[in-house]
């Protein structure tokens, strides 16, 4: 008897942690996932998550399990349904899939085919898994967003209508988004993240970061390595930047602060503000002013503009200057040898040294601080 007992007993905790672990208090249940599933998470290597209309999170910080929580609601928010009208909905008419297979954690919620959804019925699933800081992860909904944090294996995301969040993550991640808007940061890698509709906004990360978006702006802050970044119609913020940096516009102004190596930045449609720009710099733009402030010059710095352009440089250094434009305006400049004429300037200052050459179609403001 006592056998049979104890065969019970480790029958029903095995049981226990597979299967998924019920709220069961109506009125938590906007606080409480639907469901809870938990895995050993020495046996978690790669994640895979599928969903549609709603969101996934996933964050590396699972030690002795891997978490994975399932959190349901109606797709039309006004309405309120109990837990057991959602298992209903959920038996009836979609399928719900969690499950550990040779190393990979497998989620997917969908549509049962062959059944039409009752109007007003729709569900929104999503899933919240707490796994190992190494596993790799291919993230996929259609409607919502999706957020990771604290992982260093290969990262893939793709959300047709949300937005995307990269929080302390290195490693290899490649995330797009048809709508909405992206967020990096405290994160290291080969990074590369776009979107069709939203703004992207990075900060505090380092690497190979590839960020592009088709129609919304650019603030990156705090980045270093080789930062390759563009926007077809919004503008670009750029504040405590090193390495080697690529931004440009096909609409917005451009605004740049403490930028330290190369610089490449262009607009097609608006002004551009650059101070404090260390190193080297090439810049053009078709439809506004340029203003650029120079603390220091490697090898060059190369402007170029329809509108006007004004230029301090650091005084008392050796340069090689081209300088064209419809009017110049400058000080007197001394141990200068070339060309001195009102709309070109063209020697050497103090013996020669970096490349300058600004050129213009209106005036030109040339300083040395």
């Amino acid at each position: 008897m006592m056998k049979k007992m104890m065969f019970l007993a480790a029958l029903l905790m095995s049981f226990a942690a597979t299967a998924p672990l019920f709220a069961d208090n109506d009125e938590k249940e906007q606080n409480e996932p639907f469901a809870v599933y938990k895995f050993p998470a020495k046996d978690i290597e790669k994640v895979t998550v599928l969903t549609f209309g709603g969101s996934i999170r996933v964050n590396g910080d699972a030690t002795g399990e891997a978490v994975v929580e399932v959190w349901i609601r109606p797709s039309s928010g006004w309405k309120k349904l109990s837990k057991e009208e959602i298992k209903k909905i959920l038996d009836a008419y979609y399928l719900l899939s969690v499950k550990s297979v040779a190393g990979e954690l497998h989620v997917e919620a969908g549509r049962a085919s062959g059944k039409r959804l009752p109007f007003n019925n729709g569900l929104s699933i999503s899933f919240h898994l707490s796994v190992p800081q190494k596993a790799a992860s291919k993230l996929s909904t259609s409607g919502g967003s999706i957020h990771i944090r604290n992982l260093t294996g290969k990262e893939e995301l793709n959300t047709s209508g949300g937005s995307l969040h990269i929080v302390d993550v290195s490693g290899t991640v490649t995330g797009r988004t048809s709508g909405g808007s992206i967020h990096l940061s405290g994160s290291k890698g080969e990074i590369e993240l776009a979107t069709s509709g939203g703004s992207i906004h990075a900060e505090n990360s380092e690497g190979q970061l590839n960020l592009k978006t088709a129609g919304g702006s650019l603030r990156l802050s705090g980045l270093g390595g080789n930062i390759d970044a563009a926007t077809s119609g919004g503008s670009i913020h750029l504040s405590d930047l090193t390495g080697t940096v690529k931004a440009k516009t096909s609409g917005g102004s451009v605004h740049a602060d403490h930028v330290n190596g190369t610089l490449a930045t262009g607009t097609s449609g608006g002004s551009m503000k650059l101070a404090d720009i260390a190193g080297n710099l090439e810049a053009h733009t078709s439809g506004g002013s340029m203003n650029v402030q120079i603390t220091s010059v490697a090898e060059y710095v190369r402007l170029s503009n329809t509108g006007n352009i004004s230029l301090a440089l650091p005084g008392g250094k050796g340069y090689t200057l081209k300088i064209q434009g419809n009017r110049i305006e400058t000080e007197a400049i001394k141990n200068f040898q070339g060309a001195f004429e009102s709309k070109n300037i063209e020697g050497t200052l103090n013996g020669g040294g970096a490349e300058i050459s600004v050129k213009s179609s209106q005036r030109v403001r040339l300083t040395f601080e």
